[in-house]
């Protein structure tokens, strides 16, 4: 099997903690709908997209305004 490229992405939260979460190019969009959930009550919005070729993670985190 061949071994999968893994990224670490820091995430900060509209409480300023720090959250790490490692990607796997085979579970990238798992991963997006998870970090998704996990942090859709501290940040405002979140979205998780995966690159073309599937080997990178993107989350863009917009802190809530309210």
């Amino acid at each position: 099997m061949t071994e999968l490229d893994v990224q670490e992405i820091e995430l900060v939260d509209g409480a300023g903690k720090v959250k790490d979460v490692a990607v796997d190019a085979a579970a990238g969009a798992l991963v997006g709908a998870a970090a998704g959930f996990l942090l859709g009550g501290p940040v405002g919005a979140v979205a998780g997209a995966i690159s073309a070729g599937g080997h990178a993670l993107v989350i863009s985190a917009v802190a809530n305004s309210d």
